[in-house]
């Protein structure tokens, strides 16, 4: 009875403390470890001539769903604060952005890719016939934000 405690030991204690990792996912970038849990990660980019303009995404990650805020708020400008809710695949997000500005309510869709322990946003290409702006065929993950600790609640 003894030898057999003793081996249950060993076996949990050794399956507690073995790293788990195959040769292959040695190889994950952060980023897929970061979209392999329930998690809330933040963003922040700072742009202009003395860095006053900032934008700010707070997104949780539940599965394939994600919902989070979005702030852009640019110096002495109009900001544009609200909400993003939408679904990933892999680390890509999809959303729509419903935020407000100018006091009118707006939305517009989103795409956002997780990669090197940032976050890179779609540009938005400009709509004549609407003239609002929108993703495009040609818009690329060029904005850049760095990851930030998030603030606690």
């Amino acid at each position: 009875m003894k030898y057999a405690v003793v081996i249950l030991l060993a076996f949990v204690f050794t399956s507690c403390n073995t790293d788990h990792k195959t040769g292959s996912a040695d190889a994950q970038t952060d980023s897929a470890v970061l979209l392999t849990q329930e998690k809330t990660l933040c963003f922040l980019r700072l742009e202009g001539a003395s860095k006053r303009d900032s934008s700010i995404i707070h997104i949780k990650i539940n599965g394939d769903s994600i919902d989070g805020t979005f702030n852009h708020l640019p110096y002495e400008k109009d900001s544009r604060k609200g909400t993003i809710a939408g679904t990933r695949k892999d680390d890509t997000i999809r959303a729509l952005w419903s935020f407000m500005q100018e006091g009118m309510n707006d939305t517009i869709s989103v795409e956002f890719l997780i990669k090197d322990d940032a976050l890179y946003q779609k540009t938005f290409g400009f709509d004549k016939n609407t003239g609002r702006q929108k993703l495009t065929d040609t818009s690329t993950f060029s904005i850049k934000y760095r990851a930030v600790d998030c603030p606690s609640s």
